[in-house]
């Protein structure tokens, strides 16, 4: 390892998450052991693979966003309309946060990738709904029918008649 002699610890982690536990022990060790001249500690193996991960993922999150908002847009040519279906993407994602606690599950590279899938079927999900509320809105309008009733009335057939069409995605 880098051209000198290497001994290893190996930990096994248990019910916890594997990044608090790293943090803590670095802190433990940085304050309680004094290393001799030319000689180095390295936190590697999964650790180091989840901070690589980490660190991707900081970049790709984000940007995921931004592309999914750019394709909301380009799709309805509203910016009002992309932000109301980005504005749901907290939901959707505040749900999976909670499944996870209740399922006890640490946060890890592949929930992380999971969340970035979530927020692509939610957004999905969003679009084929105000698609199918403004079709039946549209629709009532085009046959003169535009009174509060018939926007409720628009509202009712554009989500309950569409249940279908939004399970299948």
């Amino acid at each position: 390892e880098n051209a000198r002699l290497s001994g290893w610890v190996y930990v096994d982690i248990r019910d916890r998450d594997l990044s608090s536990a790293v943090h803590e022990m670095q802190e433990v060790v940085a304050r309680e052991v004094k290393l001799p001249a030319a000689y180095s500690i390295t936190w590697s193996g999964q650790f180091e693979y989840l901070e690589r991960a980490t660190a991707k993922l900081k970049i790709v999150v984000p940007a995921t966003l931004l592309i999914i908002f750019v394709l909301l847009y380009l799709i309805f040519k509203r910016f009002d309309e992309a932000a109301l279906i980005m504005g749901t993407l907290p939901f959707a994602l505040a749900g999976g946060i909670w499944l996870l606690w209740a399922l006890g599950h640490n946060l890890s590279v592949a929930s992380g990738v999971g969340f970035i899938a979530l927020a692509g079927v939610s957004a999905e999900f969003g679009v084929i709904m105000l698609l199918y509320l403004k079709q039946a809105w549209e629709s009532r309008v085009r046959a003169g029918n535009d009174t509060q009733e018939d926007l409720l009335y628009a509202i009712r057939e554009g989500a309950v008649l569409r249940v279908r069409p939004k399970a299948m995605t």
